[in-house]
């Protein structure tokens, strides 16, 4: 009966630290630094002028197909299975000059939009209001 309890209470010890050990990894995968891929790797290397109007609507929750929608697929190779991070080279035109931003997009393990960063501040505050 003794060797019955203390089996049962290994156990759940393992499944205790199973648990804690899942949810640290998740957690760390969510904190993951975001770093932006190498221009030249990208097999769209000149990038593309994206519309204001869809960038604004980029918003999480969203599918992957509802992104490509908006955004077009992205400019570098990702993979196939699991991919998480899509990256884009995006042009703006401010006055006589074309700015050049990358944007880079998160997805959950449910494939829905987390959320989406920008390599600069001026790529953001760009998408935000229109100007510089």
């Amino acid at each position: 009966m003794k060797q019955q309890s203390n089996t049962l209470r290994g156990m759940r010890t393992a499944a205790f630290a199973g648990a804690l050990l899942t949810a640290a990894c998740a957690a760390s995968a969510q904190d993951e630094a975001v770093s932006f891929p190498d221009p030249a790797s990208a097999y769209l290397q000149e990038g593309s002028f994206v519309s204001l109007e869809n960038l604004r609507n980029v918003a999480p929750g969203l599918t992957k197909n509802q992104v490509r929608e908006l955004l077009g697929s992205p400019h570098f190779s990702e993979g196939v299975f699991g991919v998480k991070t899509w990256n884009y080279i995006f042009h703006f035109r401010r006055g006589g000059q074309i700015v050049t931003c990358q944007y880079l997009v998160q997805y959950d393990d449910g494939k829905l939009l987390r959320s989406t960063y920008w390599n600069r501040q001026e790529c953001e505050d760009i998408a935000k209001t229109g100007t510089p």
